[in-house]
């Protein structure tokens, strides 16, 4: 009997859900953290100050809805992917705890929290090229933020997922007790009879990363490029995009209803984030469509990216091979079909390993 506790990847109903019970558990449940339980928890704080120590907080009604599943399904494993469920942990009793690090919270809010002070939600101006939050740097400093709460929790744990080896190895140093494996990310290799016809595409929600991202390509990068990039456009999709400042080399299409034709057309994905934690999603699920990607290191940090083999990694904006690579199609036979092959390897090596 398995009990998820999770965000929305463990909906019931979700992908990840179903997927569990294909594999043959004799039953599953499952609830998300939504929005609601977040300001529930806040709230609760101020009358409960003594739970939990962590400023990482959860509501009432999930902790009731908790103790009513331990009771009803006595779980074997309770499984979880969102750290605002550890302080529960100690109410199941006789189960073993599992945790899936997708990232590490903390550093990940304390990131969002500094770039959508200049990106936010509802409209922002093109920073200037020379402005901080656009240097490839920007985000080095945020790494120094306390993690030590976020450790306690995670050392309640019998066994840690990371999705990389950055995030495993960060928590093996400050946990002792919890096995900690590392489980990257995978996606399908699936044949979708690629034109590579189409012009550059940029996948980003109105997030602020993905704002960053899309101001660090037009200001830093664009006018950088030599004359072979001249005339060079480009593609964004993703909902709440059309936000975004407009550009001259940028279509700003938004949401659109079928993103596997966005990657069908493309002639690569490029990814010019520069902040985040974990694994970037959309490196993945590209690349398992068979779509080239160009990264900046941030992105490609615990990617399946092997520069010049399945796609190119850019150390900065400067214009070197890398960056000449966002400003002519993609024409090696080699890169064009590696990324496929470079999935398939990975989801082999990881059912070997585990």
């Amino acid at each position: 009997h398995l009990l998820l506790l999770g965000s929305g990847d463990f909906k019931p109903g979700s992908a990840g859900f179903e997927a569990w019970r294909k594999l043959g558990v004799a039953s599953v449940h499952a609830r998300a953290f939504n929005r609601i339980d977040h300001y529930l928890g806040l709230l609760s704080r101020l009358f409960e100050k003594s739970y939990p120590r962590s400023p990482l907080t959860c509501s009432p009604l999930l902790r009731r809805w908790v103790r009513r599943q331990l009771v009803a399904i006595k779980p074997h494993i309770v499984l979880t992917n969102f750290i605002e469920w550890c302080p529960l942990m100690p109410l199941a009793k006789g189960s073993r705890l599992g945790f899936d690090c997708v990232d590490l919270w903390t550093r990940h809010q304390a990131q969002v929290a500094m770039i959508a002070k200049r990106f936010p939600p509802g409209g922002w101006p093109l920073p200037a090229p020379e402005d901080h939050v656009l240097l490839e740097s920007c985000c080095e400093t945020i790494g120094q933020v306390d993690l030590s709460a976020e450790m306690e929790l995670l050392a309640r744990h019998d066994i840690i997922l990371a999705i990389s080896q950055d995030e495993a190895g960060e928590i093996i140093r400050s946990v002792s007790g919890p096995v900690v494996e590392t489980v990257p990310m995978c996606a399908d290799a699936v044949n979708i009879g690629n034109t590579y016809k189409g012009p550059p595409l940029m996948v980003g929600h109105n997030h602020p990363f993905n704002a960053q991202a899309y101001a660090y390509f037009v200001q830093r990068v664009l006018p950088l490029m030599d004359d072979a990039g001249r005339g060079f456009s480009f593609r964004l999709v993703g909902r709440g995009a059309e936000r975004f400042p407009p550009h001259p080399a940028a279509d700003i299409a938004g949401f659109v209803d079928d993103i596997v034709e966005e990657y069908r057309q493309a002639a690569f994905l490029m990814v010019p984030v520069l902040a985040g934690t974990g694994q970037m999603t959309r490196v993945v699920e590209a690349m398992g469509y068979g779509l080239p990607v160009v990264a900046t290191a941030a992105a490609a940090r615990s990617s399946p990216i092997k520069h010049g083999v399945n796609g190119f990694i850019a150390k900065d904006a400067k214009p070197s091979r890398t960056m000449a690579m966002m400003g002519m199609p993609v024409t090696s036979k080699r890169v064009l079909e590696s990324p496929r092959s470079r999935m398939r390897q990975r989801i082999s090596s990881i059912f070997k390993k585990n």
